[in-house]
Parts: C-alpha cells; sequence; structure tokens
C-alpha cells in the first residue's frame, strides 16, 4: 500500500516511543527505592544521608539515564511534528531546558547531597556545622531546579499541543 511521504513514521519514532516507555518504567521502578536520610541531631541526619551514598547514585544515575531517554524520545516527536513550526521548536527549546533543569536536580540529590553529609559526618563540630547547613541549601536549590524543570516540561508540552491548531491553520 502506498502511503504519502508525510504521512510514514519518521525513523526512529518507534524507537523514540519504546525508550519513552522504558525510561517511564525504570524511572517509577528506582524512584520507588529512593529513601532520605532521617535522624534526630545533625551528626544522625548527616550519617543517615551518608549511609545512602551507594543507592542514592544508582536511583539517581538512573533517573539521569531516563532523562536522556526523554530527551530523545520528545527530540523524535518534535522532529514528527516538523521543527519548522515555531511551537514545535518552542516546545522541544522548553522541554530540552526542562530535562537539563532536573539533571541538575537529580545530581545535587543523588551526588552532591550525599557526598557533603559523609564529609560532614566524618568531620569537626565546625565541618558539620557547615555540612548541616550546606545540605539544607542545597536541598533548597535541588527542589527549585526540579520545578523549573518541570515547568519548563510543561511548557514544552503545552507549545506541542498548540502546534496542532498551528498545523492545521497552515493547511
Amino acid at each position: 500500500r502506498f502511503m504519502h511521504p508525510d504521512s510514514r513514521p519518521a525513523a526512529g519514532t518507534r524507537t523514540a516511543g519504546i525508550a519513552i516507555a522504558l525510561a517511564t518504567l525504570l524511572s517509577t521502578v528506582f524512584v520507588a527505592l529512593d529513601e532520605s536520610g532521617a535522624g534526630k541531631g545533625q551528626l544522625e541526619i548527616l550519617q543517615s544521608i551518608a549511609q545512602l551514598q551507594t543507592l542514592k547514585a544508582v536511583v539517581h544515575g538512573v533517573a539521569i539515564a531516563s532523562l536522556c531517554a526523554y530527551a530523545f524520545g520528545y527530540a523524535a516527536l518534535a522532529r514528527r511534528l516538523s521543527l519548522r513550526r515555531p511551537a514545535v521548536l518552542a516546545g522541544l527549546a522548553c522541554y530540552l531546558m526542562g530535562c537539563v533543569a532536573l539533571v541538575a536536580a537529580t545530581v545535587v540529590d543523588g551526588f552532591v547531597i550525599p557526598h557533603l553529609a559523609a564529609d560532614a559526618a566524618a568531620g569537626s563540630a565546625m565541618r558539620l556545622q557547615v555540612g548541616y547547613e550546606l545540605v539544607h541549601a542545597a536541598g533548597l536549590a535541588l527542589t527549585d531546579a526540579a520545578r523549573i524543570g518541570w515547568v519548563l516540561q510543561a511548557a514544552g508540552a503545552l507549545a506541542w499541543a498548540g502546534s496542532s491548531e498551528e498545523g492545521r491553520a497552515g493547511k
């Protein structure tokens, strides 16, 4: 059966869909494994976080890989929608910047905070106090980066949704 060239799936679209599906499955499973530190005092809290270093590295490493898979998948979607359309290109730019912000949040949560906690827990009383405050500040920063990432990704999705109207108007 003959298909018009514009109606054929773009190369990699199926692969992109599979990447998005697998990323969703893996990230959901691994994020469910994530834990937070707990304790009654600064030392106990930091030691608890430090003990989670390996788990946090694995969970957040999978999250970063998932974000890369999402970026690939949604870039393929944007290509399929046509990067010549301004709303599609704007949506892709927003979505990818959202991925960058989420990778930053993930690096802080999965690698920087546990490293700071381990260093502070093994140090002097002064290092413990400074480390505790740094972990707190890093936690605030990662929350802000994650929120920015989610907003940018949502803006990208809205731009793509609007691109269907743009496509109809151009036909």
